[in-house]
């Protein structure tokens, strides 16, 4: 979504490859044009990681060039408090996108702490939360009244029940993500 973002603001950009071999599938190939390997050179001077720390992590253990860019993570994180395994990751960004005020929180007060502890210039390092990008194209289809009516109608929901949609990896702990809550 970042990556759409980015087009539709006329921004030039490149998808880097990194193969997590987590068992999702990789069959969405809308920018099969825009990607380049993991190993290739960035032809770019910033680099956004739309990933998780400990993938970023295992991406600079492996790769020597990603020092060369100014490096932005929007790192994903669900709990308020940023693991002190992965404090090594905050060494890798520039600065921090967090895309909830839940992980803008956990970064703030691990970077803030790591600081305090060793000193290091991470305490101005700036962390600002960015909300996820969300497609609307379709909204309009979606909040039209009768569209809504036959859609109910099509999956046998009645028309006055308030619905809710929950989706989750599910190579993922099922105690730890709570569908049953929904």
């Amino acid at each position: 979504m970042m990556a759409k973002a980015l087009e539709v603001v006329g921004i030039p950009f490149v998808v880097i490859d990194i193969p997590v071999n987590n068992g999702a599938p990789s069959t969405d190939l809308s920018l099969a044009s825009k990607i380049i390997s993991i190993a290739e050179e960035r032809p770019y001077a910033f680099t956004l990681y739309c990933t998780t720390a400990l993938t970023h992590l295992m991406v600079a253990n492996h790769e020597t060039s990603l020092d060369q860019t100014y490096s932005i993570a929007m790192w994903f994180w669900e709990f308020d408090r940023w693991p002190r395994r992965l404090n090594a990751a905050l060494t890798l960004a520039h600065e921090y996108w967090p895309c909830t005020d839940l992980i803008h929180r956990a970064l703030k007060k691990a970077r803030d702490s790591d600081s305090e502890r060793s000193s290091s210039p991470l305490a101005c390092r700036p962390i600002i939360t960015i909300p996820p990008v969300v497609d609307l194209a379709d909204f309009n289809a979606l909040s039209d009244p009768m569209a809504r009516s036959q859609a109910r109608r099509t999956f046998g929901l009645k028309e006055e029940a308030v619905l809710f949609a929950f989706s989750f990896d599910l190579n993922s702990m099922i105690a730890r993500k709570n569908p049953e809550a929904v």
